[in-house]
């Protein structure tokens, strides 16, 4: 049940809400968003290449060759914007996602007891 994660998420979202400067809250958002969308554009490519034949549920346009322009514009576009953060902000959504590892890797050992 994910009354686990409701919980941790609330408690984390009131820390953050404690913070004053709404600013930096905005900032480490950008970082994992601007990662979460490499990412998934970065394997978009990676099994364009790596699985061919396999069957698609949707087609991504504007191709050439097996190169989804899309993906690959989207994924510089992502190394871009997170070029533009401050160092203290990557540095800061690197904890964060440290701290989420590890938070997973706490309650994946609970469950496999």
């Amino acid at each position: 049940t994910p009354h686990i994660a409701i919980w941790a998420v609330m408690i984390i979202s009131i820390l953050f809400a404690l913070i004053e400067d709404i600013g930096l809250i905005a900032e480490l958002t950008n970082f994992t968003l601007f990662i979460t969308f490499a990412v998934i554009n970065a394997a978009v490519i990676y099994l364009r290449f790596k699985a061919p034949k396999s069957k698609r549920v949707f087609r991504i346009p504007l191709n050439i060759g097996k190169v989804p322009i899309i993906a690959v514009f989207g994924f510089f576009s992502c190394l871009f914007l997170l070029a533009q953060l401050t160092t203290f902000i990557v540095l800061g959504g690197i904890a964060l996602a440290l701290t989420g590892v590890m938070a997973y890797g706490i309650v994946r050992c609970y469950e496999v007891r």
